[in-house]
């Protein structure tokens, strides 16, 4: 029950971010200034004040190959889905992006941090599923998937530049920081406002994702959402679960793993889908639906695992 409240708590700081849309506080696009703010500074200093002064051990660095192959598997089977049904392929390219890719950051994170308050290792755990494992692969895949599929792409960009445009962010660049001097002792005067900052973020992304959401697009895409929920809430988990411990031996890791990898899909697939020209309006009714249903499915993945 105690992971059930952590749960229901992160709802209801995301529903804040929703009623002050409904209630014309703040407007959707105002979550675009939002994510710049918890990208380009408050997320990194989240990322280094967990990573700094920690120990890492080495099975947590395969973790990123199981979720490379378990998102394939989950996107080949999409696919074979979506031609049976005969979808377009906007569509398609939606149903593929969202059923591979789970909210392992913004979700992940505070999550992860809630459940393992008492094991420094876990967040470190965490952010390396999230960004060697998620963002790596989904920066790989969106592009290249775009090409195949939508005909009628918007996005000119080469190829190359969306694929080095990830390795220049100030959240990767945080990340790698953090792991290769996780042993700096930072001075006082810098820990103190990283903290500060770090402390911020997981209201902001709450009320990003909430200022995001759109309820009213989920009626029309009912059998494409329930294959977005059946393939990366149940099936993902369940084979990260069983796969991971092939070649990891920690529970812990597999038990975070399994918990990110079954999350509701990744807000920034929505960001791809619209500048592929994917079906962005199927994008907003899965990531609302299955944002939703973590309030039930995080507690219960948390029972089945013993935690």
């Amino acid at each position: 029950m105690a992971h059930a409240g952590t749960v229901f708590g992160l709802f209801l700081m995301l529903m804040v971010g929703y009623g002050c849309k409904k209630f014309h506080l703040l407007k959707e696009e105002n979550s675009q200034i939002l994510n710049k703010i918890i990208l380009n500074i408050t997320l990194p200093c989240f990322l280094l004040a967990h990573l700094l002064g920690k120990e890492y051990a080495a099975n947590m660095f395969k973790t990123p190959f199981a979720y490379y192959v378990i998102a394939i598997i989950t996107m080949i089977i999409a696919y074979l889905i979506c031609r049976a049904l005969k979808l377009s392929e906007k569509l398609t390219y939606a149903i593929l992006l969202t059923a591979g890719f789970a909210n392992t950051g913004y979700l992940g994170y505070p999550i992860i941090e809630a459940i393992y308050k008492s094991n420094p290792q876990a967040l470190p755990t965490a952010v390396i599923v999230d960004q060697f494992g998620m963002s790596l692969l989904l920066n790989i895949c969106a592009p290249i998937l775009a090409v195949f599929l939508i005909k009628d792409k918007k996005h000119d960009k080469p190829l190359y530049m969306d694929l080095l445009n990830v390795l220049r962010t100030p959240v990767m660049i945080a990340t790698i920081f953090g792991l290769v001097f996780h042993d700096l002792q930072l001075p006082s005067f810098i820990i103190e406002p990283l903290n500060r900052f770090s402390d911020s973020t997981i209201p902001l992304v709450m009320i990003a994702i909430g200022l995001k959401m759109k309820p009213v697009q989920a009626p029309k895409y009912v059998i494409p959402v329930l294959i977005v929920f059946i393939l990366k809430m149940i099936l993902q988990p369940i084979l990260m679960h069983f796969g991971l411990p092939l070649i990891v031996h920690e529970k812990f890791i597999i038990d975070i793993a399994t918990i990110q990898i079954g999350l509701s899909p990744a807000m920034v697939t929505s960001i791809y889908i619209e500048t592929y020209n994917g079906d962005a309006n199927f994008s907003s009714a899965v990531i609302f639906v299955c944002t939703m249903l973590t309030v039930f499915t995080v507690p219960l993945t948390a029972i089945i695992l013993g935690l």
